[in-house]
């Protein structure tokens, strides 16, 4: 590592803010920037204001918390403005999703086209030899090759982190060489409850800030709340595998696939969302039917077949594909089956700690 040069994206929380003492001690020239995503005014309206989701989801206690590390630490601080990035390819994309029946994953985007899409083309142009840094539970691996090939030679491998309740780099397997190469994860081999420790020996303002759970954007509000507010409501039927009609709910795009319907839609609780149709059917059935054969999957499209457990657990597959990846489309027959896959969700491949790769589910 060349450059002692780092732009650290702090959060407000105790990972990030770690990930820069960390570097501060290891002698990098260090800046902190905190980045402000969402402008909750221009998404509501008089009609969907909500006095729960507009003092929840305001980032302005993040953003002094940012500052008063940043001010501790005595590195330089800025705020960053990325709204109108993240309205186009996080949010906008968040809620066109929902409306399609799909229940998409906004912090996959936010890595990909925030972090390290328009803040890392931010750092390359201000300071073109400095690294970014994150506090992701993420780690990286150079290649050990043993002669020298010029697209090789700088290869890296992005790994789980150390800490399995913590790993975060499935949310990063979009993330390409050009992106691997310019980036730091400071607390990657470490554990949680070790970082934990270093913010208080360290005394660190955040030290015992509890960790943020959810999406962003929702605050406090129920996420079928939220949507609510975003998508006009469509009832619609709830109905068997068989056709029988079981009930109604008031929105196909508020449920995902394995989530229970509640008693006051539906008279049994052992019915649950299995599916969604063009015409505003939710189609529901026991826990039994909702043991799914095959999916389809979207971006590098994906087919798999899954009963009862995780996907996260699965690791014995086959992958079909005439083209070898060359073609969009290829199909993956798990040899374990996994419960309740659900469209708009990643797939992340692993070989060991090693992410290969992934895909979108759509079907």
């Amino acid at each position: 590592m060349k450059s002692k040069k780092a732009v650290i994206a702090l959060s407000g929380g105790v990972d990030s803010a770690v990930s820069a003492l960390l570097l501060k001690k290891a002698g990098f020239d260090l800046t902190a920037v905190f980045l402000k995503n969402f402008d909750i005014k221009s998404w509501l309206t008089e009609n969907n204001k909500n006095e729960k989701f507009t003092d929840s989801c305001s980032d302005l206690a993040d953003q002094k918390m940012a500052e008063r590390v940043a001010n501790f630490l005595d590195i330089p601080f800025y705020v960053l403005n990325f709204e109108k990035e993240y309205a186009k390819n996080v949010f906008s994309k968040f809620i066109k999703g929902y409306e399609k029946g799909i229940t998409p994953n906004p912090d996959v985007w936010c890595n990909t086209f925030i972090k390290f899409g328009a803040l890392l083309k931010f750092v390359e142009k201000i300071s073109p030899n400095a690294y970014l840094a994150t506090g992701h539970y993420a780690r990286l691996r150079r290649a050990n090759l043993k002669f020298q090939i010029s697209n090789l030679a700088k290869y890296f491998y992005l790994l789980r982190g150390v800490d399995p309740s913590k790993d975060q780099a499935y949310f990063l397997w979009q993330l390409g060489q050009k992106q691997l190469e310019k980036v730091i994860f400071p607390i990657g081999g470490m554990m949680k409850t070790e970082v934990r420790e270093i913010a208080k020996k360290n005394r660190l303002p955040n030290a015992t800030k509890k960790d943020s759970q959810g999406i962003c954007f929702v605050g406090k509000l129920p996420l079928k709340e939220f949507l609510k507010m975003m998508i006009k409501p469509k009832i619609g039927d709830v109905v068997l595998s068989n056709n029988t009609k079981v009930g109604e709910h008031d929105g196909a795009f508020y449920y995902t696939i394995g989530e229970r319907i509640s008693a006051s839609e539906v008279q049994s609780s052992k019915f649950k969302v299995h599916n969604k149709f063009q015409n505003s059917k939710l189609l529901s059935d026991s826990r039994k039917a909702l043991y799914v054969i095959y999916k389809d999957i979207e971006n590098n499209k994906l087919v798999v077949d899954f009963d009862e457990t995780q996907i996260s657990e699965i690791s014995n597959f086959k992958i079909q594909s005439p083209n070898k990846f060359q073609n969009p489309k290829f199909k993956i027959q798990l040899n374990e089956t996994v419960r309740a896959i659900t469209p708009g969700q990643h797939v992340v491949f692993y070989r060991g700690d090693e992410v290969l790769g992934g895909a979108i589910i759509s079907n």
